[in-house]
């Protein structure tokens, strides 16, 4: 796959299609799209395996699409980010629907992972930053309407407790994410360091 990326790439330099500047920006893109395609049929064999393919997709189809709008956790590696994906799904499918919190418990940490996601600043990659204002507006915007939408199918479509657990246990190991990216580069920008 990397010799098609760079034989690819190095035809659209050669062809004047693109600057070598660009070419930095697409190999990225590349890689990211080749690592997420794989990470993604590993995870659909895993929870597949474990008969949790419904819930698994159900989960994707929800929190990715407010992933890629407003951020997150990376990692610098393909090992490390399949792992990290694998723990966040296992703890939002496996681990945390055990719990056995009240309604006004679980009701409670909907509504504060979906104020969290929508009030915190976007967390992107750093190879990925949002260079615009408008840009910015525009994610934050989407990712507020989709957890505003996620926020009323759970209350008035979706049936399943469990189900309902697993959605609700995803909005809010992302809000965290987006709170601990935000802390993160805070620290950093004062020049604390934990390492």
């Amino acid at each position: 796959m990397d010799k098609f990326t760079m034989a690819f790439t190095e035809n659209l330099l050669d062809k004047k299609i693109v600057q070598a500047a660009d070419l930095v920006k697409i190999d990225y893109a590349i890689s990211v799209v080749k690592s997420e395609f794989f990470k993604t049929l590993l995870l659909i064999l895993i929870f597949s395996l474990m008969g949790l393919l419904l819930p698994f997709l159900l989960l994707m189809a929800v929190i990715a699409p407010i992933r890629m709008t407003t951020g997150g956790i990376h990692v610098n590696n393909s090992w490390g980010c399949f792992s990290l994906s694998l723990l966040f799904t296992l703890l939002q499918l496996v681990i945390l629907p055990c719990l056995n919190l009240g309604a006004a418990v679980y009701e409670g940490i909907f509504i504060i992972s979906v104020l969290m996601i929508c009030l915190l600043p976007l967390a992107p990659s750093q190879k990925r930053a949002i260079k615009t204002k408008e840009k910015y507006i525009r994610n934050k915007c989407f990712s507020c309407l989709l957890c505003i939408f996620w926020f009323i199918m759970f209350h008035l479509v979706v049936k399943d407790s469990y189900f309902i657990h697993c959605g609700i246990w995803a909005f809010l190991m992302q809000a965290i994410q987006i709170l601990y990216v935000n802390v993160h580069n805070k620290m950093i920008k004062r020049g604390i360091s934990y390492d």
